[in-house]
């Protein structure tokens, strides 16, 4: 298989144990599908934000509250190289949020809400929120 095919499936994978609780198994994972990725892409290329965006989650839930601050600090340059904030706003928005709460858990109350306001800001600005799905009309 391709690195970089592994990788989103070690990265699937792994966000499928963090979400059963297995964090030791899914940190492993989601650290192997960056090391995966870097072989096709280089260190922190390619999908690099949204598996460090995951870590920082993974983190999150596992109450290790610092390690999620330092993944999200990883991250978002990261995002910022690829536009999201400009492209996403909305997602860029809710991952400032979960930054916000992983600050709060630190005791970084002050960081925490520049955070939310930024979040609040990019939510403003943005025209209407991301619609992934869209129903179909019903056939009468």
């Amino acid at each position: 298989m391709p690195a970089d095919a592994e990788s989103c499936a070690v990265y699937n994978i792994a966000r499928m144990n963090g979400m059963l609780g297995y964090f030791e198994v899914a940190e492993r994972q989601l650290k192997e599908s960056l090391q995966l990725e870097a072989k096709v892409y280089g260190v922190d290329g390619g999908h690099a934000s949204m598996r460090w965006f995951e870590l920082a989650r993974l983190y999150f839930a596992w109450g290790r509250y610092t390690d999620s601050v330092a993944a999200y600090e990883h991250a978002f340059p990261l995002a910022d190289q690829l536009d999201a904030q400009k492209l996403e706003p909305v997602k860029y928005a809710a991952c400032l949020g979960d930054f916000a709460d992983a600050l709060d858990k630190t005791g970084d109350v002050a960081r925490a809400k520049q955070a939310r306001v930024r979040a609040a800001s990019l939510c403003q600005q943005s025209a209407s929120p991301d619609i992934l799905y869209y129903p179909t009309k019903s056939q009468q």
